[in-house]
């Protein structure tokens, strides 16, 4: 079970108030925080609270596979997550989740554990923001706006998914160490798309978490997450290769700013990585 950080000090403490509680039951193997560089305090506050726990720890992904350099956002994260991970099914969650419960974890790993119909879960949820808005199209904006359309128009397949970008997913670990992951916020189009093409649609299963209620990001913060999003979905439909640039608006005097952001890069499939361990 792992849930990755960066600066989230309040999501954190609810995953570990939550999640670990799995951990003090011995209903999961082991509990990681996998923290991309906080600098806010999560790190401290996550290790203080993890050592209250059993078979729960903070895991620091900078030192891990260190010769690709610095850690690229979320996706990478969890690509690194792999050097530490021993067990046979690894669940992820999102940190930022205010009602974040036992019951999310136990049932994206569930199907994987107790059965061998499906080899990756994908959560299927209302989605609401922390001010209770009522959304008739609930999959967020960078979700409806950028990726749903554009599934539509590249690879329509993926258009049966109710979150095709929803970061609550269940994976054997065999099968993600065998995978390419995109680094930053494209990692769940890039794994969904890569695990639809290589195990086939029928073993991939939505599992319902219900309503996942989560903090509304501002629309600063929209722009490269889409970009991320809309670029590696085209590449992975083969629409050419446009190489990555980044994410720049204009200043209402003429300048183009730079919006800060994680570049995107692909890290190979783990089973492949030189040296890996």
């Amino acid at each position: 079970m792992c849930v990755p950080v960066f600066n989230e000090r309040e999501g954190i403490a609810r995953s570990i108030e939550q999640i670990a509680l799995l951990c003090d039951g011995d209903l999961i193997d082991r509990f990681l925080v996998l923290d991309g560089g906080s600098d806010d305090g999560t790190r401290d506050l996550a290790t203080t609270l993890a050592n209250d726990h059993a078979n729960t720890s903070v895991l620091f992904v900078e030192d891990l596979a260190t010769e690709v350099g610095p850690v690229l956002g979320k996706g990478d994260s969890m690509w690194r997550s792999q050097a530490a991970i021993d067990t046979d099914v690894v669940v992820y969650l999102d940190a930022d989740l205010l009602n974040v419960s036992p019951n999310m974890a136990l049932s994206l790993a569930a199907p994987l554990v107790f059965g061998d119909e499906v080899d990756f879960t994908k959560g299927l949820f209302h989605r609401v923001t922390d001010r209770g808005d009522p959304r008739e199209y609930d999959g967020g904006r960078v979700t409806e706006l950028v990726a749903r359309p554009l599934i539509n128009l590249v690879c329509a397949d993926l258009a049966r998914y109710y979150q095709p970008l929803g970061g609550q997913v269940g994976i054997r670990t065999d099968l993600l160490a065998s995978l390419p992951v995109v680094t930053a916020f494209g990692v769940e189009i890039g794994m969904l798309f890569d695990v639809s093409r290589r195990v086939g649609h029928d073993r991939i299963g939505e599992v319902e978490l219900g309503d996942l209620v989560n903090s509304e990001k501002g629309d600063g913060e929209l722009l490269p997450m889409a970009q991320q999003v809309a670029y590696t979905l085209l590449t992975r439909a083969g629409c050419g290769e446009p190489g990555w640039v980044p994410a720049v608006r204009p200043t209402f005097d003429g300048d183009l700013r730079v919006v800060p952001g994680s570049d995107v890069v692909e890290r190979p499939p783990w089973i492949e990585r030189p040296g890996r361990g």
